[in-house]
This record gives C-alpha cells, sequence and structure tokens, in this order.
C-alpha cells in the first residue's frame, strides 16, 4: 500500500509529490518497523520479519531495500507522469496549430474569387467555395454531393475522359457551358488532381 500512495502522489502531484510521498512513507515504514523491533507494537502473523527476532543487520537491509524501492518507485513513475505531462501539452499546442491553421485555410479559400470544387474520384462534388456557388447560380447544399453530370457542367463520359487525361496531364483547362434559369453561360476550368496527406490524389 505505500507503493500505491507513492505512485498515486507522483501521478498527480508530478516529482515533488512522488518524493514527498516516499518521504513519508519511509518515516512510517521506519517507525513502525522500529516500534515493531523492540516489541512495542505487536508483530503480525505475516510479517517483513522472519519468526525468530530479527538481528540489527537483517532490519537495515529489509529497511534499505524498502526505502530504496520507495524512492525508485517516486522516481520513475514521477518521470513517466511529467513525460505524459509535456506529451498532453504537446498535443494540445499542436491540435491549437492545425485548428488555426484549418480555419486560415478555409478563410483563404472562401475568400477566393474564382470558383473552386473538390471531386471525389467518381466526380461527386465533395466542397464549393462561396465563389462558385455563385457562380453556378445554386446554394452549397443542392452541389455538394451531386455529380458534376447533375449540376450541368460534364457528362460523365466527359468526366472520366478527363479524369484519365489527369494521369498524364497535371492541369487541364478549357471551357464548358451550362443552362441555368433557361439562360447559357459558359465558364473556363482548370482542373487538377488534390494531393492528400496520405499521398493520394483523386
Amino acid at each position: 500500500l505505500y507503493l500505491v500512495t507513492i505512485i498515486t502522489a507522483s501521478m498527480l502531484l508530478y516529482r515533488r509529490g512522488g518524493m514527498l510521498a516516499a518521504s513519508a512513507a519511509t518515516l512510517l515504514f521506519g517507525g513502525m518497523a522500529d516500534l515493531m523491533y523492540y516489541r512495542i507494537l505487536a508483530m503480525p502473523t505475516v510479517n517483513f520479519f522472519s519468526h525468530t527476532p530479527p538481528d540489527p543487520l537483517q532490519l537495515y537491509m529489509t529497511m534499505g531495500t524498502n526505502v530504496a524501492g520507495f524512492y525508485a518507485t517516486a522516481l520513475l513513475t514521477s518521470f513517466i507522469s511529467e513525460k505524459l505531462r509535456r506529451t498532453f501539452a504537446e498535443l494540445d499546442t499542436n491540435r491549437q496549430n492545425l485548428a488555426e491553421l484549418q480555419a486560415l485555410s478555409r478563410n483563404v479559400i472562401e475568400s477566393v474569387p474564382s470558383g473552386l470544387l473538390t471531386l471525389g474520384e467518381d466526380g461527386v462534388i465533395t466542397f464549393v467555395n462561396p465563389a462558385g456557388s455563385e457562380i453556378l447560380k445554386m446554394a452549397p447544399p443542392s452541389i455538394i454531393g451531386e455529380h458534376l453530370s447533375d449540376i450541368g457542367l460534364f457528362w460523365k463520359d466527359e468526366w472520366n475522359e478527363l479524369r484519365s487525361s489527369m494521369l498524364t496531364t497535371r492541369i487541364i483547362r478549357g471551357e464548358t457551358s451550362f443552362v441555368r434559369n433557361g439562360e447559357i453561360r459558359s465558364i473556363g476550368y482548370a482542373m487538377t488532381p488534390l494531393n492528400t496527406l496520405q499521398g493520394q490524389s483523386y
């Protein structure tokens, strides 16, 4: 139970708490051992002494071994706890930096005056910025999740040809027309594969 107390203190209060708990355990254990050695306290049925009266050397060895274990446990547990604390702090910092970077990227994308769409390999739209929504004259919920052919930009055969061309040509530029509200609109476009963190592109 001494070790449980030391481990708990080291985890909650780190090195200082672990060392204080180890010191307190040393005082309590040493005092108990002395009182039992001098028969002031009755020995339990199962104890750290042999059933024969111990000699001073055996007493000192028993106390020394336990005290060394107390402090070793405090040092090791506090080291691990402090390392975990630093790791959690770094994770929190990285998480905050990532959130800020994502917010910045989204703000930049949404502020671009040109329309921007991202697509899956099957040609289904996964993202549209405000400028793209304005150019297409459609609300984002009506665009995201739809195939390019569903919003009138390309036929599915045309998209398959464009996707095949992107295997050899990194950027494809061209013009296309679509009908919106009875009006024919022409737009220029540029397509390029989007690289993910895993190195995949689509």
